[in-house]
């Protein structure tokens, strides 16, 4: 089970991004790898689910009803562990991020060696 989860979760990733691009080589070109890879791991997703998730026409990749209800749930996932993930380092104290900080003039000594203490 362990392994068809990692499967699907590759094999939707690049799902999600043939369906953003509207074709398999757009498609690689932002995941850095073969067409062809992206074009197996779909076949499989298809395979598994037991129905086409994109018309192959020779301008692109169009997604069927399937391939509509799929990237909605894809997507969502996709969030949902965006999220997880912000959770869980929040609980093991590893939160990043940007701090904007604006000031007079006169205070830019003060916090600036504040800053450098924390």
């Amino acid at each position: 089970m362990k392994g068809s989860v990692v499967l699907l979760g590759r094999a939707a990733i690049y799902f999600d991004e043939v369906a953003r691009r509207g074709a398999l080589r757009r498609a690689a070109d932002v995941l850095h790898i073969a067409p062809s890879a992206v074009d197996r791991q779909i076949i499989q997703l298809e395979e598994e689910l037991g129905t086409k998730l994109f018309e192959r026409t020779a301008t692109g990749m169009r997604m069927t009803a399937a391939g509509e209800v799929l990237v909605d749930g894809v997507r969502r996932w996709r969030r949902d562990l965006l999220r997880i993930r912000s959770e869980i380092d929040n609980l093991v104290g590893l939160r990043r991020g940007t701090v904007s900080i604006a000031l007079v003039e006169g205070a830019v000594g003060y916090v600036s060696t504040a800053t450098a203490t924390f």
